[in-house]
């Protein structure tokens, strides 16, 4: 059920007035943990953090890595979402999972499918076939072909070569300031 403004209003004034959790989630017909996010969101913002819903945002791997570093500190997940305006605690505990396996690196990842770009532009290598003499006209297409495909392999390399040493600068800078 989704409520308004005003019910969140009343559901703060009960929290104040001593109404147990339980009882205001009967009377609103909702989960204890919806009040602990209403009474965080008033509590760090005041009405204004119950008048806006959390609608879905980005956030960059330095912010990813903020809220990270502030859970495995010892802050809770609830906490968090409150402070960084955070819908759900299952977000942060992917991006604690991930950084854990991955380190940074697992927090600039992209969401969804991967990007079918670079397959569609990839040229598709097939097998010479090397059954029959080849005419001049079709060697010279083959020659063709084949720089083509190397031309694209040496441009995948060169972007490949580039992401790796900027992520090797990233991580450089990043343990430069922990000392």
């Amino acid at each position: 059920m989704k409520l308004k403004y005003e019910d969140k209003l009343k559901i703060i004034k009960m929290k104040e007035k001593g109404y147990s959790s339980t009882e205001i989630c009967n009377l609103f017909n909702i989960k204890g943990n919806s009040i602990y996010r209403i009474v965080n969101a008033y509590n760090l913002h005041g009405q204004d953090g119950l008048l806006h819903p959390i609608k879905s945002q980005h956030y960059s791997p330095d912010e990813k890595l903020e809220v990270v570093k502030r859970h495995l500190n010892g802050s809770s997940y609830s906490e968090l979402c409150a402070v960084y305006n955070i819908s759900n605690g299952g977000t942060i505990a992917n991006w604690v999972k991930k950084y854990n396996q991955e380190g940074y690196n697992g927090l600039t990842g992209k969401k969804g499918r991967p990007c079918k770009y670079m397959k569609k532009n990839e040229p598709k290598i097939e097998p010479a076939d090397t059954s029959s003499p080849m005419s001049q006209k079709d060697l010279v297409k083959e020659n063709k072909k084949l720089k083509k495909e190397n031309e694209y392999l040496r441009a995948k390399m060169a972007y490949e070569k580039k992401l790796d040493a900027l992520v090797r600068e990233r991580e450089a800078r990043e343990t430069m300031k922990k000392h």
